[in-house]
């Protein structure tokens, strides 16, 4: 075999490994990226639930919370929630959207 051709198929497979790893690498940059806004943001009163566990905050102004959360098939979407609107609720993920959620 040509020496040339295995070396750009060594090439075209190190980039498509590449590629395919490129999106976890990102994930985990992400997910520590968003533990040190929260830590962060811990003094400012962060609303509680469970959207802590599949949305990235992206900014918080208070009463507004603006963040990237996971939908059913794991891709972020933008959302946002004034929370003046949720007194004495929790926030939720649901499908990307961040809700309120009554706490009972």
């Amino acid at each position: 075999m040509n020496y040339r051709i295995l070396e750009l198929i060594i090439i075209i497979v190190v980039i498509c490994y590449w590629m395919t790893n490129i999106n976890e690498y990102l994930d985990l940059s992400d997910d520590i990226f968003n533990q040190n806004i929260k830590k962060n943001y811990l003094n400012t009163n962060l609303p509680h639930g469970a959207w802590r566990d599949t949305c990235r905050i992206t900014d918080w102004r208070p009463p507004i919370l603006w963040s990237d959360c996971k939908n059913y098939f794991g891709h972020y979407k933008s959302s946002s929630i004034n929370l003046s609107s949720c007194y004495n609720e929790s926030i939720e993920n649901v499908d990307g959207f961040l809700k309120c959620k009554l706490i009972v």
